[in-house]
């Protein structure tokens, strides 16, 4: 067998590397259209249905946890205490004794929230 050179390689690699990038380009375009967007959908659809779980199940420990992701911004806060009342679930005042770093479940009454300054 004879052995390519350098120099016959490169000619074979340039002759057909413009067309062989192109096919692989085609190739991956068409699957990136199709597969970055059903894994997304994917993976959105199992963080829904793991939020419903959690909101459903344990709507007090849900809704401690969302106000305090966003603890700094007034806006939200007032919104998810109305969607606390909503739920029917009390929000109550910050107490001097009680009170943590964040937004926590009362230890006297499950269905309360203690909000925290």
């Amino acid at each position: 067998m004879k052995r390519a050179t350098s120099k016959s390689w490169a000619a074979y690699a340039t002759a057909f590397r413009p067309r062989r990038q192109r096919l692989s380009f085609a190739d991956m375009e068409s699957f990136a259209q199709y597969a970055f967007n059903k894994s997304h959908a994917a993976a959105y659809a199992v963080v829904a249905y793991e939020t419903g779980y959690l909101k459903k199940f344990y709507p007090v420990e849900f809704m401690a946890a969302l106000m305090t992701s966003v603890m700094g911004d007034a806006k939200y806060i007032s919104r998810y205490i109305r969607n606390c009342q909503d739920m029917g679930i009390e929000v109550l005042p910050p107490c001097i004794n009680e009170s943590q770093k964040k937004v926590f479940c009362s230890r006297w009454k499950k269905s309360d929230l203690d909000f925290s300054v």
